[in-house]
C-alpha cells in the first residue's frame, strides 16, 4: 500500500458520477483529477455507497485505472473508502465526510 497521503474533494454530480480534484501532501503540491462512475445502479441514487470503475491522473499525467468501494463508515456522513488496482491489491484507503448534498471531502492514505 502507498504511503502517499493526501486528499481529495469529490463534486456528486447528478448522475451518480464523482467529479474529483487531489492533491497529494509531501508531493509537488499539485492538482489532479480522478473521475469515477458507480458500476451498477443496485444501490439507491441518493447514497454513494458502492462499487465505482474510477480512474485518475497520477503525477507523471499518466491515467491510472483503478476500481473505488465506498462503505458506511458507521457515523453520519462519514464513509470509507479504498481503491484497488487492477490486480484487486488495496492502493489507498482513507475516510469523507459528506459536507453537503453534492460534495465529500475525503483524507486518505
Amino acid at each position: 500500500m502507498s504511503k502517499a497521503f493526501g486528499v481529495v474533494v469529490y463534486e456528486i454530480l447528478p448522475s451518480g458520477c464523482l467529479n474529483g480534484v487531489y492533491t497529494n501532501l509531501g508531493t509537488k503540491r499539485e492538482l489532479y483529477n480522478e473521475l469515477a462512475r458507480k458500476q451498477t445502479k443496485e444501490s439507491p441514487s441518493d447514497t454513494i455507497i458502492g462499487n465505482y470503475d474510477c480512474f485518475y491522473f497520477d503525477m507523471e499525467n499518466e491515467r491510472v485505472s483503478c476500481t473505488l468501494n465506498i462503505e458506511d463508515g458507521g457515523i453520519k456522513c462519514q464513509y470509507l473508502f479504498k481503491w484497488f488496482d487492477e490486480e484487486s491489491t488495496e492502493i489507498f484507503n482513507g475516510e469523507g465526510w459528506k459536507t453537503s448534498d453534492h460534495q465529500i471531502v475525503v483524507q486518505y492514505r
